[in-house]
């Protein structure tokens, strides 16, 4: 399981709450999320909303699962809300869906060359702005983004 954290949605957080519930629309705009990017973590149940966020952000928040020792995915509503209505909560990202691989799928698109592997490095989701994430993942390993070519959609992250 993965998410591609550089792909923006063609939808606004606010339109995604709405679908939520409306109530959830009030909370972002009094905090200032609703300008919040959705991204399009991938391909599989692309309906299902992910967040990812910094582990002790909210009080009481509910457990997700811990990626890194600052960054944790989850996908309660009780998280959204939390941290929506926490306004020190921190960076947060919302991504509609996730990549998911069979069994030797990915080390296999790895060995053709569809993927590049780098370390975990949770500045990149977070800290780093949504427009410079693929460049600054290229670079950090030791590449220079304009020697890529990319077709189709572009790259991911």
């Amino acid at each position: 399981m993965g998410f591609v954290v550089n792909r923006p949605a063609p939808v606004s957080a606010v339109d995604v709450l709405a679908g939520v519930d409306s109530s959830l629309v009030d909370l972002a705009r009094r905090g200032g999320w609703a300008e919040q990017p959705v991204l399009l973590g991938g391909p599989v149940s692309r309906e299902q909303l992910w967040i990812a966020y910094r582990p002790g952000a909210v009080p009481d928040e509910e457990e997700g699962i811990r990626v890194g020792r600052r960054l944790a995915v989850g996908s309660s509503r009780t998280l959204l809300e939390a941290l929506l209505r926490s306004p020190g909560s921190g960076p947060f990202l919302l991504m509609m869906g996730y990549a998911g691989w069979a069994s030797l799928q990915l080390e296999n698109e790895i060995a053709h060359g569809a993927w590049v592997p780098l370390t975990f490095q949770e500045d990149l989701v977070l800290s780093i702005p949504l427009e410079t994430r693929w460049d600054e993942a290229v670079r950090r390993l030791g590449l220079e983004p304009s020697s890529f070519m990319v077709g189709g959609g572009g790259a991911s992250a």
